[in-house]
Formats: C-alpha cells, sequence, structure tokens
C-alpha cells in the first residue's frame, strides 16, 4: 500500500487515543522494548493489558498519527520482539498476543501493531516487575482499585445463573428419590463430555490453568453430579 492508504487504514482502524489505543514513535527501538520503567514498549503492553486489551501503533507520531516510520530495528523482528516481549511481561497473554507490520510501498515505511490482549482472569500482567495501567495521558502503577477489580474476577468462561447447561440433570439421591434413575444415568454421560470440553475450552483460551482455577469453574456444576 501507499503512505497515504497506511495513512488513511491507520485513521480507519485506530482512529483514537484511549486505554485501549496507544499512538507512540518509537523510532528508534535500540533501548525501547525494555527501557525505562513506564515509558517503554513493555510498559505500555502492560498498561493496555490490564485494561481490557487493545492496541498500541508504533512508528507514528503521537498524539496525530501521522506516519513516521521505524527507522532503525536493532535486529528486532516482529516475530523476536514478540518473543522478547512475552519474556519482559509477566502473565501476558501467549496464544493472543501478536506483532502485526504495516509497511508503505512509496515511503518505505513500516509501522508496528502490537495487538494486546485483555489479562486473564486474576492475574495482572507485569513490566519491570511492576503492573501498570493508563491514567488520561500518563502511565501510572497499577491503582489499588483497579488492582482489586482484576483479583476479584470469576474465573468462569461463562454465567451459569443464567445459562443452559447441556446434560444437567439432577443428582443421584434425587433421581432415586423422584424414581427417576435411568434418567440421571443417561445425562450423566453428557455431563461428563460437557465438563470436559469446558476444561479443553479455558485451556485453549488461556492457555493454562491450576487445578484450584479448574475446581473454581466447574465446582458448582460438579455438585449436581454429587450423590
Amino acid at each position: 500500500m501507499s503512505e497515504a492508504e497506511l495513512q488513511a487504514y491507520l485513521q480507519t482502524h485506530y482512529p483514537k487515543e484511549s486505554a485501549a489505543c496507544e499512538w507512540k514513535a518509537f523510532c528508534n527501538l535500540t533501548h525501547a522494548v525494555s527501557g525505562r520503567k513506564g515509558e517503554d514498549i513493555a510498559s505500555y503492553i502492560s498498561a493496555i493489558a490490564n485494561m481490557e486489551g487493545g492496541h498500541l501503533v508504533i512508528g507514528v507520531e503521537d498524539a496525530t498519527l501521522r506516519v513516521l516510520g521505524i527507522e532503525q530495528f536493532a535486529d528486532y523482528t516482529t516475530e523476536n520482539i514478540r518473543l522478547r516481549l512475552l519474556g519482559r511481561c509477566t502473565n501476558l497473554d501467549s496464544e493472543n498476543f501478536q506483532v502485526e507490520a504495516l509497511s508503505s510501498s512509496d515511503a518505505q515505511k513500516t509501522v508496528w501493531v502490537f495487538h494486546i490482549p485483555r489479562h486473564r482472569p486474576r492475574l495482572p500482567v507485569y513490566a519491570h516487575d511492576k503492573a501498570w495501567q493508563r491514567l488520561d495521558d500518563s502511565l501510572v502503577e497499577l491503582r489499588d482499585e483497579r488492582r482489586e477489580a482484576i483479583l476479584a474476577e470469576s474465573l468462569a468462561l461463562i454465567d451459569w445463573s443464567a445459562a443452559t447447561v447441556p446434560g444437567a440433570g439432577v443428582a443421584a439421591h434425587v433421581a432415586k428419590i423422584t424414581g427417576n434413575e435411568g434418567a440421571y444415568i443417561r445425562n450423566r454421560a453428557f455431563d461428563d463430555a460437557h465438563y470436559k470440553e469446558l476444561i479443553l475450552a479455558y485451556l485453549k483460551e488461556y492457555g493454562s490453568a491450576s487445578r484450584a482455577q479448574l475446581t473454581l469453574l466447574i465446582l458448582d456444576k460438579l455438585s449436581l453430579l454429587s450423590g
């Protein structure tokens, strides 16, 4: 694409700076990836992840989005900078964190867009051993109220209070009382398959899970099978 087309693309997809979108020059990547705390790329990724996720656009003028282009890559590529940042940003979701290169064919200017996933439940993302967030136009250490909100998040993927659970049935002792043992036995097989799918979906989404996290995920539904 031409530089004009690149500019138009950025203005269409990343039109405004916010807690979910940052525009930064970072035209020289030599000390930009993991440099000054609260000012480098790692800190911005932490800040965006600790809100709702979003995008960091580099190689553009801050406040205007005018394309400048990255001039000094310092041997970084979209692949190895991704790995470097995953190592620098504790708890960053590796499955959904991506770096995209956009270049103009006429002016030979390159812009990188970091696609930053939302933090995983109860896991703030850290850079330089600190969790960050955006506050107005600055980065600050994660405020207490935001940290508390993250740590209080539910680990469940689905709001079970409003959802219909496939195969859910009565517990064994209830089935015996009501004379519904046959339905209980059939439904239990469906439930086992459902819980397996639920766990696999969680692992696909978040990459890993502790026993405690999986227990919290399905504890209330497993009680349907007790008896």
